[in-house]
């Protein structure tokens, strides 16, 4: 619970339910639900079981609820976590999801 600038407590919103799976090589697909109304989502990565998180992400828009991370190492494993924003506060962070990510794309074949 959170206290507003006039004193009165406020709920803090429900988590989001996160999920992560492989896209493409080198991508995970990031999606969630949330029951509350957001404004936006703050969206952490960590090397899998290292719980060293650093924020990949912060969508400003509270109906966004997909997305999809770039750029990562093929076969490797990625833990996730994310937490909704709305008006000045923020919900405890999700359950972690995990994903591997696909290996290198197929060489180019040529005859």
């Amino acid at each position: 619970m959170t206290t507003t600038a006039s004193g009165a407590a406020e709920q803090a919103p429900s988590a989001p339910v996160l999920t992560a799976a492989p896209f493409a090589p080198g991508q995970i697909l990031l999606t969630w639900t949330t029951s509350a109304p957001a404004q936006g989502f703050e969206i952490s990565r960590s090397p899998h079981g290292a719980n060293t998180w650093v924020v990949i992400n912060t969508v400003t828009s509270g109906s966004t609820t997909a997305l999809v991370n770039t750029g990562l190492s093929a076969s490797t494993t990625y833990d996730y976590r994310i937490r909704l924003t709305a008006s000045g506060i923020t919900s405890a962070y999700s359950a972690v999801a995990a994903a591997t990510t696909s290996g290198t794309a197929p060489a180019a074949v040529l005859y």
